[in-house]
């Protein structure tokens, strides 16, 4: 890369205009795995809060992937369906129901995955630990700040 000097303001705008190009991409990848397993891109978007947070109420998955409650029902019975999630009575509370992941369903998707993420870790190789560590700071505060965007429109 060729050496360039640049104010902060113009290395900021670089940086996030980089990142967004990223995004499009990773939505764009998203889109492609959905239709390849047989499910929309929101599907994917709760199987993916169910890997990461584990067993979930329809409320909470309804909060964490922004959709009504109604539109959570109907996506969770598609799910339940293709056999990529459970839904269970809550032990602790009968009137309630847990969503968990059925099977090998987070595997089928996390598989379709593991050559990018593969392919991404390489990118990292050069980084130290503390850029690492500040790389995946920001990671976890933009993704806050994101929710908090969505959560305000």
């Amino acid at each position: 890369m060729a050496e360039r000097v640049r104010d902060r303001a113009a290395a900021v705008r670089d940086a996030l205009e980089a990142l967004a190009g990223w995004q499009v991409l990773v939505a764009q990848y998203n889109d492609l795995v959905a239709r390849s397993i047989g499910v929309t891109p929101t599907e994917t978007q709760c199987l993916y809060v169910l890997s990461r947070f584990g067993p979930s109420t329809p409320g909470e998955l309804a909060r964490r992937i922004n959709l009504t409650t109604g539109a959570t029902t109907r996506m969770l019975d598609r799910l339940l369906a293709a056999g990529y999630v459970t839904r269970t009575p809550d032990p602790a509370d009968r009137r309630r129901v847990i969503i968990e992941p059925a099977g090998d369903g987070i595997g089928r998707v996390a598989a379709h995955y593991a050559l990018l993420n593969a392919d991404l870790a390489g990118l990292l190789t050069d980084f130290d630990e503390a850029a690492l560590g500040r790389l995946a700071d920001f990671a976890r505060a933009a993704e806050d700040v994101t929710e908090q965007h969505i959560r305000e429109m």
